[in-house]
């Protein structure tokens, strides 16, 4: 079995969806199975995460199984064999109408969990978690307050962030965020998806993620990629992260964060089940059923 991995943008380690593509072709690669980048637009540059590439010409027209996003219109590379795998909801990132390009006997995966979807037999989670080694705390003087709108679900909410906090913008570098987090004590998020909210805490930030109205603590992770491994662990939150800015929720980050660690470690290992069934899934690749035909005629999300 051989996967060509297609990414939807050129490698950048601060843009968390091109990032889990390279991991995921790490994974895979550990798992002996012959995994390739074929990345149009940076010419398959070498990167700190994977580096066996294809070039498109010899990619197109494959018999192998091609992973696209999301983000990627049609089968760039026309192969017969495509898993598409949602890093996140359409709409959010990209148009709706993209699905309307895809191969409805194409697989799907989904990067976090969907509460709507929760109890479907046919639904399929595949979840990567690349963690720089470079954030951790430096145990500085914190002053300053941050915040980041990024993709946010909710349109225009209440700013709970003071006026002179700075803000987290999509150009700024790991190494910003590195810098930015042990500046500052506090981080707002206003994207609930967002890997950000992980990496302040483990540099020492406070982790507030704005919530969602009507959206509870509980059915928030329901959306989240961690979902299932809460539900297995019995946890009903995870360490370093307020949801919403009351105070309890700001004691529990603070007082907890410097679990976080340990428990990211935990999920990365507990989560390799997924790959495992992944790689079956895979190999047995017309028997499945989550295909984006049933997804589309179940009526319970309309991707």
């Amino acid at each position: 079995m051989s996967i060509i991995i297609y990414p939807h943008l050129k490698f950048n380690l601060s843009d968390g969806g091109t990032t889990v593509q390279y991991y995921l072709a790490s994974i895979l690669d550990s798992h002996n199975i012959d995994v390739k980048i074929c990345n149009v637009h940076d010419n398959n540059t070498e990167n700190v995460i994977f580096n066996k590439f294809i070039t498109f010409e010899k990619a197109r027209n494959t018999k192998n199984i091609v992973i696209y996003c999301e983000g990627v219109v049609g089968n760039p590379l026309n192969a017969k064999y495509v898993v598409r795998w949602m890093l996140s909801k359409l709409g959010m990132n990209v148009p709706v109408h993209f699905h309307l390009t895809w191969g409805l006997n194409e697989l799907v995966y989904f990067f976090n969990s969907e509460i709507d979807l929760i109890n479907y037999n046919n639904f399929k989670q595949l979840t990567t978690l690349y963690v720089n080694p470079i954030f951790k705390d430096l145990q500085q003087n914190r002053t300053n307050t941050c915040f980041t709108y990024r993709k946010p679900i909710i349109q225009n909410p209440i700013i709970i962030h003071s006026p002179d906090s700075f803000e987290i913008e999509r150009s700024h570098t790991q190494n910003d965020y590195f810098e930015i987090f042990n500046k500052c004590t506090t981080f707002i998020s206003y994207d609930s998806l967002t890997f950000l909210s992980f990496i302040a805490p483990l540099c020492g930030c406070i982790s507030i993620i704005y919530p969602t109205p009507g959206l509870s603590k509980r059915d928030y992770f329901k959306t989240t990629f961690i979902h299932n491994y809460m539900v297995e662990k019995n946890i009903d939150s995870i360490y370093g992260i307020a949801y919403g800015n009351s105070e309890e929720e700001i004691r529990y980050s603070r007082e907890t964060m410097h679990l976080l660690k340990d428990q990211i470690t935990d999920f990365q290992q507990w989560n390799l089940k997924y790959i495992d069934s992944f790689i079956h899934d895979l190999r047995n690749f017309e028997s499945n059923k989550n295909t984006l035909l049933n997804y589309t005629d179940t009526h319970l999300y309309r991707i």
